[in-house]
């Protein structure tokens, strides 16, 4: 009779441990779970391009992402011959000496989507990124 209560204690510890073990796993199991399911994302891309620009100085190939709100995505789908005119025209007027200098790319996209905004008389593109961008000067 001496060895039932250690006994007990023991299938008492044992099932404590299998059971905290269980929940630990389930837990584990839940975070990784909650981390794989996707966000929802409040932004939306429109690709433009891939376009090709010659002057007498230089030659730019790009292909850009417009970014708009979840709301904006139709608008900017919509629009997107209108925004490739407006990308063409802005970097047919760039001068590709200035590119070059630090910083010059994001400057660059703040004139896009500036222009952008101005031409369509809204505030729906909030950036412009260029995605592919090749400048070759002395044409």
């Amino acid at each position: 009779m001496a060895q039932t209560p250690r006994r007990d204690r023991f299938v008492t510890n044992t099932t404590i441990a299998v059971v905290g073990l269980l929940l630990l796993a389930f837990a584990a199991f839940g975070w990784y779970w909650r981390g794989m399911q996707p966000a929802d994302v409040a932004v939306r891309y429109a690709i433009v391009g891939p376009l090709t620009i010659s002057t007498d100085g230089y030659s730019v190939a790009a292909r850009l992402a417009v970014q708009t709100s979840k709301a904006n995505a139709d608008w900017a789908n919509t629009n997107r011959p209108a925004l490739r005119r407006i990308i063409e025209t802005t970097l047919t007027a760039v001068d590709p000496q200035q590119i070059h200098a630090p910083g010059a790319l994001q400057s660059l996209q703040r004139q896009l989507k500036d222009a952008a905004n101005q031409a369509l008389h809204t505030d729906k593109v909030e950036q412009i990124l260029l995605t592919d961008f090749i400048l070759q000067t002395d044409v």
